[in-house]
């Protein structure tokens, strides 16, 4: 068994926040960037994917309850995700110009 450390993602830590909204913003990044398509509903989509990826692994959609809990996962996921998105793109006092996609920019332009 590796030390600790020594893996970059595991199942036991993808279900944490940072990790998941660090997962949100690589794969939404690269889907908007590969699909040529400037919307914020591509990030919001995979974070909703993976909050309901975690709970079905963790066996907890058996219930409507469970379903909301998913979704309101996926909607925290995805506000962590655009808050850390937008502080890493933007720096301070700078506003974007231009539509090119690059792949980390802003979502919300």
């Amino acid at each position: 068994m590796p030390s600790p450390g020594h893996e970059l993602l595991t199942t036991s830590s993808i279900a944490t926040l940072a990790v998941a909204a660090f997962a949100t913003v690589t794969v939404g990044n690269t889907a908007r960037n590969l699909l040529r398509r400037d919307s914020p509903w591509i990030p919001f989509v995979v974070a909703e994917a993976l909050a309901f990826s975690i709970a079905s692994y963790q066996q907890q959609l058996g219930s409507f309850l469970g379903w909301m809990v998913a979704f309101l996962n996926g909607c925290l996921i995805f506000v962590t995700a655009a808050g850390g998105n937008e502080a890493a793109t933007r720096p301070a006092g700078s506003s974007h110009r231009g539509r090119e996609i690059r792949w980390a920019q802003s979502w919300f332009r």
